[in-house]
């Protein structure tokens, strides 16, 4: 499947099979949904073992290309999470960020070089309804701040570092507040 590449404006310019995308790193579009629970854990996708990057580590609750030019981040999101999780969020995201970055799998030595927005879910239900997209994903789990703040180097290495990295932690602060204030 051909996903659309875009230039440093985030304007498309272009497709490619996703596999040359990250092959020649080639700048593309994602989408992002942080599930948060009611007591302020974040909740986390173990990527399945055939993943084309990272597989079997920890990584946000949802994550896709946008698949086509003409759609949006929003609308991906939307599907990723019905796909992904079993969860209907249409109308109940809350845009958190959009960020532009770069990273190398050491393991695959693919490059996923993307402009994501993240958006913020607030997940009242219990993790072990979440749905498991056949074969993309092992399962959920969710850590509070404060555990992954203080995680072991060996816990690390459960992870995608980026989505333990300081940056992101500020972000998962700024998520627990946006979730909370739309819970009001």
């Amino acid at each position: 499947m051909k996903i659309p590449i875009v230039n440093e404006q985030d304007e498309v310019i272009g497709e490619e099979e996703r596999s040359i995308i990250h092959q020649k790193g080639l700048l593309h579009r994602e989408a992002h949904v942080c599930f948060v629970a009611p007591d302020g854990k974040i909740i986390f996708q173990k990527r399945g073992l055939n993943k084309e990057t990272y597989p079997g580590l920890l990584d946000l609750t949802v994550g896709g290309h946008v698949d086509f030019a003409n759609d949006s981040y929003e609308g991906t999101a939307e599907r990723e999470a019905i796909e992904e999780t079993g969860v209907n969020v249409a109308g109940k995201l809350i845009p958190v960020e959009k960020i532009r970055s770069e990273s190398y799998d050491k393991v695959t030595h693919l490059t996923n070089n993307r402009f994501t927005t993240l958006f913020a879910y607030l997940f009242t239900e219990d993790i072990k309804d979440l749905k498991l997209e056949d074969e993309e994903a092992l399962g959920f789990e969710s850590y509070s701040i404060d555990q992954l703040e203080n995680l072991s180097e060996t816990e690390k290495k459960n992870f995608i570092g980026k989505v333990i990295s300081p940056e992101f932690i500020t972000l998962y602060k700024k998520i627990i507040s946006l979730t909370h204030e739309n819970q009001s």
